[in-house]
């Protein structure tokens, strides 16, 4: 068997994992999955720029495969964290400065960003520099099946004029998460 036929084997596995019956041509893989970008300049010069493709979730059907105990959802979460994701979000975030991130010090530099979803159920930002994670920080996700964003969505938003601090907006299908950002402590001891 080769890579392509292997490929296709692991993603029809895949989608009788998660119990779809529709044929595999219909699925929509996100090869296609239109690119953003999104942009944040303070005063002081500090740039968040991030970029990536907005993936959708199938409507949701997959959420609660993903989401469920067991077997299922253990193979279903391996083959999303481990491949899916790596293929088709191509997220990156390029920072100017220093930021905390949630509680973690991010040095300034270009890293890529994923997602993942721990054994606990619990959705993780993932930072990283080539193969390695520079930190992961788990997302306090809200659900609101009412309000579902129908590709991914992740934004820089202001919260203080004058300052560098802010925080990340993530949506997912019904999930919702903000990651803080301010100056790193590092940064602002030497002012």
């Amino acid at each position: 068997m080769n890579s392509r036929q292997e490929t296709a084997a692991q993603r029809l596995t895949l989608l009788l994992l998660l119990g779809i019956s529709t044929p595999l041509a219909a699925q929509n893989t996100n090869e296609d999955a239109p690119e953003a970008s999104n942009t944040l300049v303070f005063a002081d010069e500090t740039k968040i720029e991030i970029s990536y493709r907005q993936l959708t979730l199938a409507g949701g059907r997959n959420l609660k495969t993903l989401m469920s105990k067991g077997v299922q959802g253990d193979s279903a979460r391996k083959y999303y964290n481990e491949q899916y994701l790596p293929a088709f979000l191509d997220g990156s975030i390029e920072l100017t400065s220093a930021i905390a991130l949630g509680q973690q010090e991010v040095k300034k530099g270009v890293y890529g960003f994923t997602f993942r979803l721990d054994g606990e159920l619990t959705w993780l930002f993932v930072l990283t520099k080539g193969p390695k994670d520079v930190c992961d920080i788990a997302l306090e996700a809200e659900t609101n099946k009412r309000k579902q964003a129908k590709r991914l969505i992740v934004q820089p938003i202001a919260t203080a004029d004058d300052e560098t601090e802010g925080f990340l907006s993530i949506r997912y299908g019904p999930l919702s998460a903000k990651v803080p950002f301010s100056p790193s402590k590092a940064t602002t001891a030497g002012k």
